[in-house]
This record gives structure tokens, C-alpha cells and sequence, in this order.
């Protein structure tokens, strides 16, 4: 166990290191400084004009929301489109069949608000060109978006106004050519080379020791996988997600995929520091997200490796761990490690079942995944952490009998009641519908016993 855990704080570490610099880099582009990537400007400065868009105009609030949602509306419309049709489109070598249309909404929705909740299976439910052209595209998009979004708050705070938050446009550009496509560019390298496959041929055949043939599912898998780690997302190419060897080949893809969704979580931290031209605050953002994650992984970690009690109390040793619903190549603990991490972050990718985790195991899943500020998504577990922020800066200078002030600024009644509202809400709204769904399960089922397993599968659903 000593060496699985020097193994995990070496990941860490690691996606730690790399982080410092790239978030200086995230500064540089979202400032307009020069950066690495500046050849890039003119292939952007086309796209505005092609597009009749002026990136030099700022946006206030309201007009940088219009903007998400208005780009937002059109991607959905062209995900349900494509989805509604893709049995009869190009890129189907498997002949899988189009999305019925509720499973289409839900898939559009899931990945346009990077929930990457699947209730399809990749292998026969979705298309070579669904999965390049409406969820890999929707996971590139998503993660930008939030970006901005994150990107936006700190350029109010740096400007001390909500007048000019920059342009969104500009800022969705440059996040994905200048931060997303990059680095997924460099992880589906690495990828490819250690087995993942990026193919446009059909499924293979093999035929079995037993005499059978079977067909084994490919495609453009590593196309994908990347920006499913570094955008936050989740969202397999195939049904098992990250379990799968075609997602997850050896050990060294795993590492891989554990330093990967840390890192751009991270880099946002140290580059709100710079970009507020404030080291010592986005070291203490860091500090105070990693004693969180820890908060929430170590018990994850300890439950899975303990066993199951009831095995142990049968006489049945347990020195694996809980190994139900595990991938064996990683065991209890690297899983459990790497559902902690997915879990603050959260980009839901699995390695194991989650519905096979030990009670308090799964818990620390919940509490992760509800905060959504240790480390968090990209932009957006930065935005969580600053409403915290201002309630935690509200109570302790009113303890001391100060004015609350956050960055030269006052909060007064309506920053607070924003951050409150917002803060009870997220955590509120999903317990509320869980609630519903089990009083209309019970109703029309006539069931009055209802496994607690279902329930809590609900309110993971209404939460990411």
C-alpha cells in the first residue's frame, strides 16, 4: 500500500509541477500578452471575419450570457439534429441505428452542459460521425465555454467592474486553439502510441478458443479520450469508459489519464493567481482545494481497501479490497484514487462501478461532486470556490466588526444573497427533484420499499 500511495502523491505532484507553468501560459493568452501560440492569430482573426464577429468589443455581463447562450442553442440544435439521423448518415461501418429522439435530447443536453451523463453505449448506440462530429465536438466546446465563463470573473474582479468582462468570443477562441486542441493534440499522441486505436474501419472479428466469432468494437477512440480528461467532461468512446483496454490500455495510460484531468483544474487556480497579479492568493486557492481533495479521497481510499464487512465477518479474507465492480488491472486502490479525483473534479470518467463502492465510500463521491470547488471543473470550480469565498469573507470580517471587503471591493447585500442563493441552490435543486422522482416512482409503481441504491443513483443524476 506504501508504494500505491508514493505512486498517487507522485501524480499529484506531478500534475502540480506542470500546472505552475501553464497556468502562467492561461494568463498570457487571456491577458493578450505574447505567448507560444501567437502564429495562431491569424487563422483566428479569419474566423471572426467569417463569422461578421468584432473580437474587440467588450462585453458586459449580460451580453457575454447572451452570447453562451445563443452559441449554446446552436450546437444543441445541430447535436439533436445529427443524432435524430446519424443511422443513415457517413462514418457508420457498424450500421449502428439513429437515437430515438428522448435518448437524443438527453445526450445533447448531457454533453453540451459537460455532464457526459450516458445513457447510450458507444459501441452500438452511437456513430463514428456522432462521436467525432456532435460528442467529442460538444466536449470541445463545453470545456472552452466554461473557461470563458471562469476566465470572465477574474477579469471582473481584475477590472473592478461587471461593464467589460472581455469579449466571448475571443476568449472561446483562444480556448480551444490555443489551450484545448494543443494539449489534446499531445495526449492523443501519446495515446495512440500506447495502443489506444484511431481507426475509421469497422469492427474487427475474431474468433474465440471456443470456436465463436465475436466482433471486437474500434474507431477514432484517441481522438477523444484526451479531451475527455483535460475539458472536465467523462464522456467515454465506449460503454466502460476508462476500464476499457481500448481507453486504457496498461498503467502508464492510466497515470496518464489520472495527470491529465488534474491538470488544467489546476493550471485555472494558478492562473487566476497571476492574472490578479496575486501569487500568495492563488497559492492559497491551491492549498485550500488540496486539503479538500484529500478530504474527500483519503476516505474514499480507506473504504474501498478495507473490504466488504460482511465477507470479513464470514471468514472470507479481503486483502484486495472491495473488489466488486473493479477493473483488476488497477485494483481497490488505484480505483478508488481515481474515482476521488473524478470526483472533485468532476469529470465522472470511471475505472470501476461506482454503484459497487463501499457506503462511505460513496459519500466522499457525493460530497466531491457537490461542492464542485476542489480544484472543480474548468472555469467553473474556480466560480464555486469564489462564492465561497465571499460567504467565508462575509462572516469572518463581520466576526471581527470589519467592513467585508474581497480584492478592494465591498460586499454588500446583493453579492451575498447572489453567492448564498447560489451556493444552497446547487445542492438544494438536486435533492428536491430526487425527491420528486421517488415520489412519482412510488406512485405510479405502487411500490413502498424502494432500494436505497435507486435513490442515491437519482440524486447523481439531478447532481452532475
Amino acid at each position: 500500500m506504501w508504494i500505491q500511495t508514493i505512486i498517487c502523491l507522485l501524480v499529484f505532484a506531478v500534475a502540480g509541477c506542470l500546472a505552475i507553468p501553464l497556468g502562467k501560459y492561461l494568463s498570457r493568452v487571456y491577458r493578450d500578452e505574447r505567448s507560444l501560440l501567437d502564429f495562431l492569430k491569424p487563422l483566428e482573426t479569419r474566423l471572426y471575419r467569417f463569422c461578421h464577429i468584432n473580437e474587440k468589443a467588450g462585453m458586459n455581463w449580460k451580453q457575454y450570457l447572451s452570447a453562451i447562450f445563443v452559441v449554446n442553442t446552436i450546437w444543441f440544435v445541430w447535436a439533436i439534429f445529427i443524432l435524430l439521423i446519424q443511422g443513415k448518415l457517413f462514418l457508420n461501418p457498424a450500421h449502428n441505428p439513429s437515437m430515438e429522439w428522448s435518448l437524443a435530447l438527453n445526450s445533447a443536453i448531457s454533453f453540451l452542459t459537460s455532464t457526459n451523463l450516458q445513457h447510450y453505449s458507444g459501441e452500438s448506440g452511437a456513430t463514428y460521425l456522432s462521436q467525432m462530429g456532435v460528442f467529442m465536438f460538444l466536449q470541445f466546446v463545453s470545456a472552452a465555454t466554461s473557461l470563458s465563463a471562469g476566465i470572465a470573473v477574474v477579469r471582473g474582479l481584475s477590472m473592478g467592474t461587471s461593464s467589460d468582462l472581455g469579449n466571448f468570443y475571443k476568449d472561446f477562441v483562444r480556448s480551444l486553439f490555443r489551450i484545448l486542441l494543443p494539449l489534446s493534440l499531445v495526449v492523443a499522441v501519446l495515446f495512440v502510441f500506447n495502443g489506444i486505436p484511431m481507426t475509421f474501419h469497422g469492427p474487427d472479428k475474431i474468433v474465440g478458443m471456443s470456436g465463436d466469432s465475436v466482433q471486437v468494437a474500434t474507431g477514432p477512440a484517441a481522438a477523444m479520450i484526451p479531451i475527455k480528461e483535460l475539458g472536465s467532461n467523462g464522456g467515454g468512446f465506449f460503454a466502460a469508459n476508462d476500464a476499457h483496454p481500448f481507453e486504457n490500455p496498461n498503467f502508464f495510460t492510466f497515470l496518464i489519464h489520472c495527470i491529465i484531468v488534474l491538470l488544467l483544474p489546476m493550471a485555472f487556480v494558478f492562473c487566476v493567481g497571476e492574472y490578479l497579479k496575486s501569487k500568495r492568493f492563488g497559492r492559497m486557492l491551491f492549498a485550500i482545494m488540496t486539503i479538500g481533495f484529500l478530504l474527500v479521497t483519503i476516505p474514499i481510499i480507506v473504504q474501498e481497501t478495507r473490504g466488504t464487512p460482511a465477507l470479513s465477518d464470514i471468514g472470507i479474507q479481503n486483502m484486495s479490497g472491495n473488489m466488486e465492480g473493479k477493473e483488476v488491472r488497477f485494483g481497490s486502490f488505484y480505483s478508488a484514487f481515481y474515482s476521488g479525483v473524478n470526483m472533485v473534479v468532476p469529470a465522472g470518467t470511471l475505472v470501476a462501478a461506482h454503484d459497487s463502492y463501499m457506503p462511505l465510500g460513496s459519500v466522499g463521491m457525493l460530497v466531491g461532486m457537490h461542492i464542485d470547488a476542489f480544484f472543480g471543473g474548468l472555469g467553473t470550480g474556480w466560480i464555486n470556490m469564489f462564492l465561497y469565498l465571499i460567504i467565508a469573507v462575509f462572516i469572518a470580517t463581520l466576526m471581527i466588526g470589519r467592513t467585508p471587503e474581497l480584492f478592494g471591493r465591498k460586499i454588500e447585500l446583493r453579492e451575498i444573497q447572489v453567492a448564498s442563493l447560489v451556493s444552497v441552490g446547487q445542492m438544494l435543486v438536486p435533492t428536491l427533484f430526487t425527491a420528486l422522482a421517488c415520489f412519482v416512482y412510488v406512485r405510479r409503481k405502487c411500490i413502498f420499499a424502494m432500494v436505497v441504491e435507486q435513490r442515491v443513483s437519482w440524486l447523481y443524476y439531478f447532481s452532475i
